[in-house]
């Protein structure tokens, strides 16, 4: 090659870039290929429908960097802002009533209050167990995986354990048929899981479709581990019928990948 790299990185979005970064900080040459007009990926903001309105065509689905360390390891505070606008993301409906989620969780518990005061209950548990446990969600995200057997024992272990497991079963509209009251705030919760990909019937859409198959991978490896093959190609298995409806290529390369590392450890 006329101008030889060390890494060559294909799309330039946010994740492709991260990847850049870290190389180059480590001291390789790399090229960045993209085909899209401009970089950024899900951080791109354009003017989608009339002159004036811009648009974050993405942005609504990308949340990490709220959480990753990401921004301060590679200085990019330094020279760039993360925007938390009040309101990050509304729904609105054929009606011509909207719900608009804020940053203040009892704003947000008022917009639901209009449809349902049990959902805006359900609203403010959930999202003031997420800031409680927010900080230890990061670190679990940003933190080297524990070994398969300590894994498996920790799930094993938790109380609520089963009820994690079930979670991660069932589809966003059994979910919220089972935990929200009015039609309005199921929608609300049911388009958060399309952003990823999941319909409302897939299984695992109340975990989204891609976070269920990866943690049934895990989940399969750390059978495979304690010995437990039966089980682990249940799962596996499992794994393969979600990647296949939610048709996320990537997603069923790792659901393949789970069962063929359990056939692998099994002796098959």
């Amino acid at each position: 090659m006329p101008h030889p790299y060390d890494a060559i990185v294909i799309g330039a979005g946010h994740n492709g870039l991260t990847c850049a970064c870290y190389l180059a900080r480590a001291g390789l040459k790399v090229l960045v290929l993209e085909q899209y007009h401009t970089v950024g990926g899900m951080t791109v903001t354009e003017e989608e429908t009339l002159p004036g309105f811009w648009s974050d065509i993405h942005a609504s689905g990308y949340q990490l960097a709220n959480l990753s360390p990401v921004p301060h390891e590679l200085g990019l505070l330094d020279r760039y802002e993360i925007i938390k606008p009040e309101i990050p993301f509304s729904h609105a409906f054929p009606t011509g009533d909207i719900i608009s989620v804020h940053r203040d969780i009892e704003k947000t518990v008022a917009e639901l209050a209009r449809y349902s005061l049990k959902d805006a209950k359900t609203w403010r548990i959930l999202m003031n167990r997420f800031v409680a446990e927010k900080d230890a969600i990061a670190a679990v995200m940003f933190s080297p995986p524990p070994t398969f057997p300590a894994a498996a024992a920790d799930f094993a272990a938790s109380p609520a354990g089963m009820e994690a497991y079930r979670f991660s079963m069932q589809s966003v509209r059994s979910w919220a048929n089972q935990t929200l009251n009015a039609e309005a705030t199921k929608t609300l919760f049911g388009s958060f899981a399309m952003f990823l990909g999941a319909s409302p019937d897939d299984a695992g859409g109340a975990e989204h479709g891609p976070l269920s198959v990866f943690s049934r991978c895990f989940l399969t490896w750390s059978l495979a581990e304690l010995g437990e093959f039966a089980e682990g190609i249940v799962t596996a298995e499992e794994a393969i019928r979600i990647a296949e409806s939610v048709d996320e290529p990537f997603t069923l390369m790792h659901a393949y990948l789970g069962l063929g590392m359990l056939r692998l450890r099994k002796g098959d």
